[in-house]
C-alpha cells in the first residue's frame, strides 16, 4: 500500500527490475501486478479513499478456503479491513483477496488464487524470499496458529527469533519480539541477484538505507532499507 502509486512504480522498477501491469478494472484503483520476468510477484495499490494510509509492504498467505479463513480470523480478534473481494486479470481472475489486521494491528492480506496459479516465495532475484513478523507477545503467535494453522516453533538460543511452519513442515515466515519503541508489522524481503547494486539504486533513486549489507551466519548477505516513502523492506543476495 503506497500514498503514491506512480513514485512507487519507478523506485521498484530500478531498485528490483520489475516490469508492471495493470490488468483489472478500473473500480480497483491504481492497483499495479509487479512482475520478475513474466511471473506476479507483488502488487502496489494507491491508498484506498477515506483510510490514511502510510507506505508499507504488507505479506500475502495463500489460503485453500478464503471466506473459512476470514471467518476464523474475526472469530480471533482481527480486524477485516476490506472484505473479500475478487480482482479480474486480463484474461481470468488474479484471484480473491481480503485485507487483514491481526489482534495486535499487524497487516496482512489472504489470498485465495486460481489452481495452479499461487506464486511461491523463492531464492531468485525479483521474488519475495522470506518475511518476518514483529510481534509484541506470545498470544500474538496463537493468533496465526489458530488462524492460518501455523506450528511456531520455540524460540532460538540466541535470540528470540521463532519459525513459524506449516502442517507439512515447510518454514512460512518468522516471527520476534517487537522491539521496544516500534510498532507491531510484517517485513518482507525481496531477493535481488546483486545485493551491493540493489542497496546502491536504493540510495540513487531516494530511499534509504537502514541496515547496511550483513550476513548471518549460515545465511546470505542482507540489507535492510526504506523506499522514499517510507515503506521498509529487505534485500536478500541471491545464492
Amino acid at each position: 500500500m503506497t500514498p503514491d502509486a506512480a513514485a512507487s512504480l519507478d523506485f521498484y522498477a530500478s531498485v528490483l527490475d520489475w516490469t508492471f501491469e495493470s490488468p483489472v478494472e478500473a473500480e480497483i484503483a491504481a492497483l499495479s501486478i509487479a512482475k520478475a520476468g513474466s511471473s506476479p510477484v507483488a502488487s502496489i495499490q494507491q491508498g484506498v479513499d477515506g483510510l490514511n494510509f502510510d507506505a508499507v509492504w504488507n505479506p500475502y498467505f495463500a489460503v485453500d478456503d478464503l471466506a473459512e479463513t476470514v471467518a476464523r480470523a474475526k472469530a480471533n480478534r482481527a480486524v477485516i479491513l476490506a472484505e473479500p473481494f475478487t480482482v479480474p486479470g486480463a484474461e481470468e481472475s488474479i484471484g480473491t483477496f481480503a485485507f487483514v489486521m491481526d489482534p495486535s494491528g499487524a497487516g496482512f492480506c489472504l489470498w485465495q488464487a486460481p489452481e495452479g496459479a499461487a506464486p511461491v516465495a523463492r531464492a531468485e532475484p525479483g521474488y519475495i524470499t522470506w518475511t518476518v513478523l514483529y510481534a509484541e507477545d506470545t498470544a500474538n503467535f496463537a493468533f496465526y496458529a489458530d488462524t492460518l494453522g501455523w506450528i511456531v516453533g520455540e524460540p532460538s538460543p540466541v535470540d528470540d527469533y521463532r519459525l513459524a511452519r506449516l502442517g507439512d513442515g515447510s518454514r512460512v515466515a518468522a516471527i520476534r519480539r517487537l522491539p521496544e519503541g516500534s510498532l507491531p508489522g510484517w517485513r518482507t524481503y525481496f531477493c535481488v541477484a546483486n545485493l551491493n547494486a540493489a542497496v546502491d539504486a536504493t540510495v540513487a533513486y531516494g530511499g534509504t538505507v537502514l541496515e547496511a549489507p550483513t550476513r548471518i551466519e549460515d545465511g546470505r548477505p542482507f540489507a535492510v532499507v526504506a523506499d522514499p516513502l517510507g515503506a521498509t523492506f529487505g534485500i536478500v543476495q541471491a545464492e
